[in-house]
């Protein structure tokens, strides 16, 4: 066979394969597509199992807890220790509880870890029930992780444009009641990060801030586009039906609710914690506005309402990564906020940051075995960086332009190795600091204040 007889054999099977995968493809996302409507071909929901008995434990204890982590060699498996109090909750939740933001952040990480085993088909261990187990809850509902951990499930998000939605876990525990008051249950609601095509939600901005909506009546609140981060508001939807349908069954009960999430979830977690504090005086009620326990970790920016850092939101907390990039965006200048109180980690430059980074990095290194991945000078680098989009893009709309996108990604790769700027992004980043930190070296921001 002569040579241009060959290239056309080889054209011709290159072809043939590429309609043979083509096909495949399409029949397998065809398929998967009626699975998710008709709500079959997923594993079935894990069931808690046996644990301590932590219902009505009084008083401090610590469970340990397994999860995964990309970075951990080998199977990537890890233990953590993670505090409880169920005290806690009769405590003022505008005081920043050092310990609750610990097991927010290791919960947060649990969120994550829990869709390997809805994508490994229930071959890899069911992290959240196991966590919120040990720590005494019961009715934990995973469901939304069903049709949203396959990579199947990511591409066709993508191709049916149904991204604006995220993974979560709810559960409550009913505390042991005290002399005089009303039972009390704490809810919980752990909101999984970015994951698959999800990542394509988080750049999701109204171009207006359709300012005629800022007067919206309480009946209105599920409906904020143009005030709102879109996709994170689209999300959280869900979850705040889930929980006023959740508790409506609970109105003789005074109830208690904890909200956590990393990145995106942290955002969603933030959105959600934000609407419940404005729903509690409406028939959408979950729960007094007194009573929001909310912690996130490196959570994007989410509202343009200008009283979202208000007195009302002040159980609402954010924790923040001088050297990561994420929490700076959307915005400051785009008029982007999160609700409640913003909280630095500490930083390069700050005073004694040098003992306290040491602390955390043996602890990292411990737990997750390999050494930090970021550099605390990164923190520069990323002031210049947002200092470079505030002048070249300076509005929402301006965001709007593709010109405007692209000098956004060329500008991260001339100012430093992306990887390496977003290793302080990282979930055992955060965990990392805060198991190691009390109140000290952390910085409670102002109301406007933006990060630094």
């Amino acid at each position: 066979m002569g040579k241009p007889a060959a290239k056309r054999v080889a054209g011709a099977v290159a072809a043939a394969a590429i309609v043979v995968a083509g096909t495949w493809g399409a029949g397998t996302l065809l398929r998967r597509l009626r699975q998710q409507r008709d709500g079959v071909g997923t594993i079935p929901l894990p069931v808690l199992p046996d644990a301590p008995d932590r219902a009505r434990q009084r008083g401090p204890f610590s469970a340990q807890i397994g999860l995964f982590s990309l970075l951990a060699p080998g199977t990537g498996r890890i233990r953590v220790d993670v505090p409880w109090d169920d005290d806690w909750f009769f405590q003022d939740p505008r005081v920043y509880n050092p310990d609750l933001a610990r097991a927010c952040a290791a919960l947060a990480f649990v969120a994550v870890s829990e869709s390997y085993h809805f994508k490994s088909r229930g071959g890899d261990p069911a992290d959240m029930e196991n966590a919120l187990a040990a720590l005494g809850f019961t009715d934990c509902r995973t469901h939304s992780y069903q049709y949203r951990s396959r990579p199947v499930d990511e591409v066709l998000g993508a191709l049916t444009d149904t991204v604006d939605v995220a993974a979560y876990a709810m559960a409550r525990k009913d505390l042991a009641p005290r002399p005089g008051e009303r039972p009390t249950t704490v809810l919980l609601v752990a909101v999984r990060g970015s994951y698959g095509s999800e990542w394509i939600s988080n750049v999701k901005l109204p171009a207006d801030l359709a300012e005629e909506r800022a007067e919206q009546t309480e009946a209105d609140l599920w409906t904020l586009e143009g005030v709102d981060h879109t996709g994170f508001e689209r999300a959280a939807r869900e979850i705040l039906r889930d929980l006023v349908d959740y508790a409506t069954g609970l109105r003789d009960r005074d109830v208690k609710l904890v909200l956590c999430g990393h990145s995106r979830g942290g955002s969603i977690a933030n959105y959600v914690a934000g609407h419940v504090v404005r729903l509690a005086r409406s028939p959408f009620s979950v729960c007094r506005r007194e009573n929001v326990y909310c912690y996130t970790v490196a959570a994007p920016t989410v509202t343009s309402r200008p009283d979202a850092q208000g007195p009302a939101f002040r159980g609402i907390f954010n924790l923040c990564n001088p050297n990561d990039p994420v929490p700076r965006l959307p915005l400051f200048k785009w008029g982007y906020r999160r609700y409640g109180r913003d909280v630095l980690l500490p930083g390069y430059g700050d005073e004694g940051f040098d003992a306290r980074f040491r602390a955390m990095a043996s602890y990292f290194e411990l737990t997750i075995g390999v050494p930090v991945p970021y550099r605390p000078s990164d923190r520069e680098t990323v002031n210049r960086f947002v200092a470079s989009l505030d002048e070249r893009i300076p509005t929402r709309r301006a965001w709007s332009s593709p010109v405007n996108k692209l000098y956004f990604g060329a500008r991260l790769l001339t100012l430093a190795n992306p990887a390496q700027l977003f290793a302080s992004h990282y979930e055992s980043v955060y965990l990392s600091w805060l198991q190691t930190l009390r109140t000290d070296g952390l910085t409670f921001l102002p109301p406007g204040e933006p990060l630094r």
